[in-house]
């Protein structure tokens, strides 16, 4: 993260926008944000299903849609940002598909961060979790809908990689910031009982699976100048399908106000940690707000 960032706050105009303002109000000093975009997306109107749209175009041209929602955004934002407010604060109303416009505008606007919210599956959204992890060359915060506002504690799963590396580093300087405990929290592979005939071969082996991990971590945090005292770790055994399973189960047994995840790279797909691990974790973790860095 930089010493100034800018961020879009995606906005759609439920009581979700309450939520992502209150936290966008906490988050904002931490994530050093010198100038945030609150931004809605007007889905086309082009499009059969926004017909109310299209009447309040035609018989009210005194009020256009967009002004009228502008304004009304703007009067959310003031609640919570005041005059006084250093960031500089930016209301937009944009028109199109909203996925496709948040991408395009976080692209063409250069922003560090898109913030938005966390909804469950079911909810239904023009913007999900799980097409943004995949497209975004940005970092992203996903705010669920919650009553405390509160960061103390914050778990970063890692499997040494490069986007590991820079997830503990955000997780870290976050950490200082907010004087918060930060959690590296590891599943070991196992080799499956059924390779072996003998179970005290298999224990052992897993046994050094389990030290390889441990050293595996210290050195990274060698590497990245982070020292052991700085962070808590904990290491798992995958006794299921995914990592990801491991990593809601803990998130269920454990609160954590914040997890940070990090990305491999900007290849042509784009390869989020451990592929489809980190889009089944924003699945099964809706509770616990997430941010993936780049």
């Amino acid at each position: 993260m930089n010493n100034t960032n800018t961020a879009i706050v995606a906005m759609d105009l439920t009581d979700y926008d309450d939520v992502l303002l209150k936290y966008t109000q906490f988050i904002a000093p931490t994530l050093n944000l010198s100038k945030i975009y609150f931004m809605h997306i007007i889905p086309d109107m082009l499009n059969p299903s926004n017909l109310d749209l299209e009447f309040h175009k035609l018989f009210s041209p005194e009020h256009p849609v967009d002004e009228r929602i502008r304004h009304e955004l703007a009067a959310k934002v003031q609640i919570y940002f005041n005059e006084t407010y250093e960031t500089d604060l930016m209301v937009e109303v944009h028109e199109g598909k909203p996925y496709e416009k948040l991408l395009h505008w976080a692209d063409v606007k250069g922003v560090d961060f898109i913030i938005t919210g966390r909804k469950e599956e079911s909810e239904g959204s023009g913007i999900t979790a799980k097409r943004l992890a995949r497209n975004a060359k940005c970092n992203i915060l996903f705010v669920p809908k919650t009553e405390e506002i509160a960061i103390n504690k914050i778990v970063v799963p890692v499997d040494f990689s490069t986007g590991s590396a820079v997830a503990l580093k955000a997780a870290v300087r976050l950490g200082d910031k907010l004087e918060a405990s930060v959690k590296a929290f590891h599943v070991v592979e196992m080799i499956p009982v059924t390779y072996y005939t003998q179970f005290t071969v298999y224990r052992e082996y897993n046994s050094m699976k389990g030290k390889a991990a441990r050293k595996a971590l210290s050195k990274m945090l060698r590497e990245i100048d982070i020292p052991e005292d700085k962070i808590e770790k904990t290491f798992v055994e995958n006794a299921y399908t995914t990592p990801a399973e491991h990593i809601k189960e803990y998130l269920d047994k454990n609160k954590y106000d914040l997890m940070v995840v990090g990305a491999k790279g900007h290849s042509a797909v784009r390869s989020f940690f451990l592929g489809s691990v980190t889009e089944n974790v924003l699945t099964f973790c809706p509770k616990t707000p997430t941010l993936i860095v780049r």
